[in-house]
């Protein structure tokens, strides 16, 4: 079996950080209001379409070697 990918989304309401399949975290911040959310400056974004997509790593380093 390979290895599952796995999302940190924190608990707005308790700051709590848990980590969930990336299907699973789709569908939960899918939900209007679910209480959930990317942490800042994580690894993963979310897409207008609903899905979720790695950040750019070099995003940060190209901008001041422009």
């Amino acid at each position: 079996m390979g290895k599952t990918t796995m999302v940190s989304l924190v608990c707005i309401a308790t700051g709590t950080t848990t980590d969930f399949e990336v299907s699973h975290a789709e569908r939960i911040l899918a939900i209007r209001d679910s209480g959930w959310a990317l942490p800042e400056g994580g690894e993963f974004e979310l897409r207008e379409d609903g899905t979720l997509s790695r950040r750019n790593k070099d995003q940060g380093n190209r901008k001041g070697k422009e």
